[in-house]
């Protein structure tokens, strides 16, 4: 497995921080701070992006993602220089990727916060949902430790699943990579990228994996194609499992795939969790025909750190259990696993689920001191 690219380090735009300045001081809360993030556009090698004027300001360190459609999955890290008050900022570096924003296609852009310590005190705390546009990850740094003692959720919180309904009327596809929920009749029992078919039952969702096709013998849904990279150097939601679709009964919803979490530190202590998984597809009714929707699929959970120490199955992006039908043959896809990483210059100590993908990276240490590249 590769490390990261350079781009994707924070270190591109503050050298010798990889686990960024420290700027926000200490947190220490219950919930998780809320990111100011905007739907984005740009294309590489410019050294600007389009988004809401007034909303960054110089020095605000920022990860841009292309969240759906065109190149999905591609991210990058870079600093704000100046907001020109047109919706245009400019940055200290060219982009490495172009970002779309039409459409299918949808990106977004993310401040990070730099905090010297971060700390999840207790209780479950959910990542802002995917709203079609923008959302479904969480990122932070720390510069010093990153504990997480209470639970990181963003279970369910990635792409959507497709609605049943009675028959044909409503049901749709899972979103994922290449587009949102597809409505019947679109693309009848095909996948959507990593989004499941809806069908005879419906798919389920993929990322790690292909999601669980359907077991009807009559137009099963597809499970939804695997995407992203074990390395999480390329980085999705889970994928939208696929509605139940039957000739006229009641049919289950698709299952809500995972959503992204990143934390960037210099250790790392999960004696919490953090969860992204997929959630699972809807079981219809005792009725003569009725079918499953398909599960979504687990999420991507990225840890960039010196050591971490992480207990045993504590971070988990698991699938979402495939929804019964009113036949043994109606049954939905079950969602795919998702993918976790861990990127470290030091040991690392733990288990997850599913295993976490062991990157060591040498060029992960760095200063603590409180500061800004100017």
């Amino acid at each position: 497995m590769a490390t990261l690219n350079s781009w994707q380090k924070l270190n591109r735009v503050i050298p010798g921080q990889p686990f960024g300045s420290g700027i926000n001081g200490a947190y220490s809360s219950a919930s998780l701070p809320t990111l100011t993030k905007l739907s984005v556009s740009g294309v590489a090698t410019e050294t600007h992006f389009h988004a809401s004027a007034g909303t960054f300001v110089t020095n605000d360190i920022v990860i841009l993602h292309q969240t759906r459609g065109t190149d999905v999955g591609q991210w990058e890290v870079n600093r704000i220089v100046s907001d020109n008050s047109d919706g245009t900022y400019t940055l200290v570096t060219g982009l490495k990727y172009t970002y779309t924003d039409s459409g299918a296609s949808q990106a977004q852009v993310i401040k990070i916060p730099q905090y010297t310590n971060f700390t999840l005190t207790s209780g479950t705390s959910s990542v802002t949902d995917w709203a079609g546009n923008t959302g479904g990850i969480l990122i932070v740094a720390a510069n010093g430790t990153a504990s997480i003692a209470g639970t990181v959720n963003a279970s369910s919180l990635g792409y959507d699943g497709g609605p049943g309904g009675i028959g044909s009327t409503g049901v749709a596809s899972g979103e994922g990579t290449q587009g949102p929920v597809l409505p019947y009749p679109n693309n009848l029992n095909l996948t959507h990228g990593s989004g499941g078919g809806s069908g005879y039952g419906g798919g389920g969702g993929g990322n790690a994996s292909s999601g669980g096709n359907g077991t009807g013998s009559w137009d099963p849904g597809q499970g939804g194609i695997a995407a992203g990279s074990a390395d999480l150097i390329t980085m999705v939601l889970g994928g939208g499992g696929g509605s139940g679709a039957s000739a006229n009964e009641y049919d289950g919803d698709g299952g809500f795939g995972g959503g992204i979490v990143i934390i960037m530190a210099n250790s790392i202590t999960v004696t919490g969790a953090i969860n992204s998984n997929g959630s699972a597809g809807e079981t219809s009714p005792p009725v003569p025909h009725g079918t499953g929707g398909g599960g979504g699929a687990g999420g991507s959970i990225l840890l960039v750190c010196q050591t971490a120490s992480l207990g045993t199955n504590l971070l988990n992006a698991t699938g979402g259990a495939a929804g019964g039908g009113a036949n043994a043959d109606d049954y939905g896809g079950a969602g795919s696993v998702g993918r976790i990483a861990v990127h470290h210059s030091g040991t690392v100590v733990g288990t997850t689920n599913p295993v976490y993908t062991d990157v060591e990276d040498t060029s992960l240490t760095g200063g603590s001191s409180v500061g800004v590249c100017e």
